[in-house]
């Protein structure tokens, strides 16, 4: 594709990365609005000389990009962007997978490649999903992850250049209508930054290489809210700003939203320059081509032409294939169904409400902020009725009895609820019923967690998108939780100290101290970057700080989920990781979510084993990188840890999560 860089223009220089890093710029996005010839409306790129580095994005950036079909490659960074897109753009359609009927329209099609720490393998795997995309495509981009640089994977930063130039030189070649954009490495933070070095040597190499078309992701991550530049332990290279992470690289809620509107503002950028007028029209005289309507004075009246412009037609679909972007419905046959197919329809998003104003209309809930806080409102979202019953008439689903009056008794009817039986075994459903979601809806539940924590919340949001989730950290967790006694939620919080498991029970612990009496159900999860240790200080410190928690707050119901897994290809710790799992099952029998064991299973029931075919590990269907799910593996999660906290006998009526 022959790029004409003389068109772009730079307002002003933005940022510099100290020490020779390399440059970025920053400037309002310039624009062409239409007139009366039918120029389509331009976003000019950056500057052909500096990658992007510009925050923010403006309505019609957004507007411009819902119009591309843009494919990016990604592993874990990546999916904090696209959490954050899906969060600062919720009109934008989004679709996640490899297929091309995912492109029948406009979307952003995000795929996770899983071949983490073998940035060769990765490089080649985007290269063939590539090209049975590219004839669909506008723009296709590949985001490298922070560990395929680390020394252990043994990979020169000169080799992965390499592959990485003559395989955009290949697919460039063979799709020449494709913008190939680029994203810069990922940093770690200043505490686990000895190979951002590597990382950096990349990124300039990137920088220099493709200039203008670069989306520099490093250079965001390392800028920090005053302007100022977060180093690496060596005191040259860039870093992870630490108010921008959730642990030592990936990125927390506010970093990812302010990476992702920066995203918005450079994939709506015109790379092409191509300012050629759409043909002139009037309307009724036929002269524009299929799929275009005039816009403009009718064939009858004197003055200027018209122009044509394309009509989007809205997508086929049929319900349950999940064909639709993201609010829209399928409205026509069910895709078992012959006949013709249905088409997309957008739905309206539920009005804006604050909790106590009474906003909302019947059977809906406010999710959000209460009428009294600051920030943004909240949603009204359906609730789902439970499903009506009579002891007695069979109505409820399995696992569930009926409570209310028998089936020959007059009077209004009963309520299905799931019955709470304990069979001492750990919990391995991946399900969840209606009534499960709905007696999860009415409990406070604190649950302390890490990145496998955040990628089975992420899960839950979407299987269960009425679920109130709320967000706690050290400095509102006091307020979060008072907010519970007239809005149950489920509040997660997460905990630091990867690699640190004694630490981060002592957390829990001190968390516990503000949370008190006023929630039913508390638990935590331990990482599987917490293991190897020492497993028999590991059981100590975690049985007798539970058993000091119970004393305390002794309406809480105590529950525990076995710590999570790594693949086969880095599965050499899990031995350690079951046998505190083994541990974990044994002690708090009935009580326990087997997150390990649910790893495990692959889609066809067998068990995944680690590379001493002894220990069981995770299952490679459903993870990113061999140690976080993936998309597919969270949500199956979620709907099981859903089944889990609704299935708990309860000491009070309430549940919270940490």
């Amino acid at each position: 594709m022959n790029i004409q860089l003389s068109c772009f223009k730079c307002a002003k220089l933005a940022f510099t990365l100290a020490l020779g890093v390399g440059l970025a710029c920053s400037g309002e996005a310039e624009r062409q609005n239409s007139n009366s010839t039918g120029l389509k409306t331009k976003l000019s790129a950056a500057h052909p000389d500096v990658p992007w580095t510009q925050l923010g994005s403006t309505p019609a950036e957004l507007s411009a990009l819902s119009q591309k079909k843009v494919f990016l490659a990604h592993n874990t960074v990546g999916s904090n962007l696209v959490s954050g897109l899906r969060r600062v753009a919720p009109g934008l359609s989004i679709r996640s997978g490899s297929s091309a009927s995912s492109l029948s329209a406009p979307t952003l099609l995000e795929h996770l490649i899983s071949y983490e720490a073998r940035p060769l393998e990765k490089i080649a795997a985007f290269e063939n999903l590539v090209n049975n995309l590219g004839p669909l495509l506008d723009i296709a981009l590949i985001k490298l992850s922070h560990i395929d640089f680390d020394k252990f994977v043994g990979i020169r930063v000169e080799d992965i250049t390499t592959a990485y130039a003559a395989t955009i030189s290949r697919l460039q070649a063979r799709f020449p209508h494709v913008v190939f954009a680029h994203v810069t490495a990922p940093l770690y933070t200043r505490a686990a930054s000895w190979d951002n070095a590597s990382r950096e040597q990349f990124n300039a190499w990137l920088r220099t290489t493709y200039k203008g078309h670069v989306f520099d992701l490093a250079a965001l991550e390392a800028m920090r809210a005053d302007g100022s530049l977060a180093l690496a332990l060596d005191g040259r290279s860039p870093a992870l700003a630490d108010e921008w992470a959730q642990d030592t690289h990936q990125l927390n809620t506010e970093g990812a939203n302010r990476i992702a509107t920066s995203l918005i503002g450079f994939l709506a950028s015109d790379f092409s320059c191509d300012n050629t007028p759409e043909p002139e029209c009037r309307i009724g005289d036929n002269s524009c081509p299929a799929n275009h309507i005039c816009i403009g004075l009718d064939s009858n009246v004197q003055g200027a032409p018209g122009a044509c412009q394309l009509v989007e037609p809205e997508p086929e679909c049929r319900i349950g294939d999940n064909s639709c972007p993201a609010n829209h419905i399928c409205i026509g046959l069910d895709s078992n169904a012959q006949g013709a197919p249905g088409a997309c329809q957008l739905v309206e998003p539920e009005p804006e409400c604050r909790i106590g104003d009474n906003s909302c209309p019947a059977n809906h809930i406010c999710i959000g902020l209460d009428s009294n806080a600051q920030g943004a409102p909240g949603a009204c979202q359906l609730v789902e009725p439970e499903p009506e019953c009579r002891i007695g008439d069979n109505s409820c689903p399995a696992n569930h009895i009926c409570i209310g009056l028998d089936s020959n008794a007059q009077g209004a009817p009963g309520t299905c609820v799931r019955e709470q039986v304990d069979t001492g075994e750990p919990w391995t459903s991946v399900e969840f019923s209606p009534a499960d979601l709905n007696a999860l809806r009415l409990r406070k539940v604190f649950f302390g967690h890490n990145s496998v924590g955040q990628n089975t919340i992420d899960g839950m949001k979407r299987v269960a998108s009425t679920l109130s989730i709320r967000s706690a950290n050290s400095s509102n967790l006091n307020a979060v939780i008072g907010q519970l006694g007239t809005a149950p939620a489920l509040v997660e919080y997460l905990i630091d100290n990867n690699g640190n498991p004694l630490a981060k029970i002592n957390a829990f612990e001190n968390a516990m101290k503000t949370v008190g009496n006023r929630v039913d159900i508390a638990f935590m999860k331990l990482c599987y970057a917490d293991f190897p240790t020492n497993i028999n200080n590991l059981i100590a410190a975690y049985e007798a700080a539970m058993n000091r928690l119970q004393r305390d707050f002794p309406s809480v119901l105590f529950i525990h989920i076995t710590a999570p897994l790594y693949d086969w290809n880095a599965s050499w710790d899990n031995a350690s990781r079951e046998q505190f799992n083994t541990w974990l099952r044994t002690t708090y029998k009935g009580r326990v979510f087997d997150l390990a064991t649910i790893e495990s299973i692959r889609p066809n029931g067998t068990i995944a084993l680690s590379r001493d075919n002894k220990t069981i590990a995770l299952a490679n269907e459903w993870t990113s990188d061999g140690g976080h799910l993936n998309e597919s593996g969270a949500n199956r999660m979620g709907s099981g840890l859903i089944g889990f906290l609704a299935s708990q006998p309860l000491k009070t009526d309430n549940i919270l999560l940490f």
